[in-house]
């Protein structure tokens, strides 16, 4: 069958992207799905109101150099996110398009000055949002490497949780609460895919880090 793969090979299906952008917009309204537009090149493997997920005018205070940028000090950014399908390496792709204070868009350049200097160079492309007709310029984060980085991310996050589970084990062994059945097979069942999107965002939080990604989430 499709047996689902995230947790060894961090990639996902495009059922999977839906049911995680599903949990993603559910837990954080801000990020909702497309609506159906004729602005829209639609992909016929997702339905055509889940696309892509966005969020728009996300604050970015400071650039990710921390420069002293005088003459730029005054100017708060916003940007909006993309986040689309990527049939090619079968994981989330991310698009940021940005905008001065005033609502006119950032030149590519700029937007580049909020990618971390790691990523800059190898990672971030200069390229037109491809699900939409008209051309708009955005900065994304190219997904060669993200399957590899998710599946890292996973395993952290199952790990710490395992060590939860078995501290709460534990407390109740000691509080003589015995005939625990053998929790070995939940332990992959207790990360679910619908979560992938949000540990996703936790690693792009680390490419840009001066835009303000607010969705943290208690536990994560």
């Amino acid at each position: 069958g499709s047996k689902s793969t995230f947790l060894t090979t961090g990639q996902i299906t495009p059922e999977e992207f839906v049911q995680a952008g599903d949990y993603l917009a559910h837990m954080f309204p801000t990020w909702k799905w497309n609506e159906e537009s004729s602005d829209i090149s639609y992909r016929d493997f997702l339905p055509k109101n889940k696309q892509f997920l966005i969020i728009r005018k996300v604050p970015a205070d400071k650039r990710a150099e921390q420069a002293v940028e005088a003459k730029d000090m005054a100017q708060e950014r916003y940007y909006d996110l993309y986040i689309a399908y990527s049939t090619s390496y079968r994981v989330p792709k991310m698009y940021i398009v940005g905008f001065n204070s005033n609502g006119s868009p950032l030149s590519p350049e700029q937007m580049f000055e909020d990618i971390s200097a790691d990523y800059r160079t190898k990672t971030a492309t200069i390229e037109k949002l491809p699900f939409y007709k008209n051309s708009v310029l955005s900065v994304s984060i190219h997904p060669c490497k993200h399957a590899n980085v998710m599946k890292i991310l996973l395993d952290k996050v199952r790990v710490v949780r395992q060590r939860r589970r078995k501290e709460l084990q534990e407390e109740q062994e000691l509080d003589g609460v015995g005939d625990w059945e053998d929790l070995q097979d939940d332990i992959d069942d207790s990360l679910r895919v619908d979560q992938y999107l949000i540990v996703f965002l936790k690693f792009i939080t680390s490419v840009t880090p001066s835009i303000q990604h607010d969705y943290t989430m208690e536990g994560w």
